[in-house]
């Protein structure tokens, strides 16, 4: 991540078939905060998220996804 980014990823198959981990990263506290803010109010960034694996959070809003 850069700075003032997060990260959320779904990875599935992470550990075991089956098995999904969830990774939530920042670059520092205050942009890990960020990611956490997105998890807290997922219903009102839904459509941000949806489909998506892999997104990169700034500010407290979700930019896109991640290549």
């Amino acid at each position: 991540t850069y700075e003032g980014t997060g990260l959320l990823q779904l990875v599935e198959d992470a550990f075991t078939s089956g098995a999904s981990a969830l990774v939530v990263a920042g670059y520092d506290a205050e942009a890990t905060g960020d990611v956490a803010y997105i998890l807290q109010n997922s219903d009102q960034f839904a459509s941000d998220l949806a489909g998506k694996t892999e997104v990169t959070v700034r500010g407290k809003t979700v930019e896109g996804s991640v290549v």
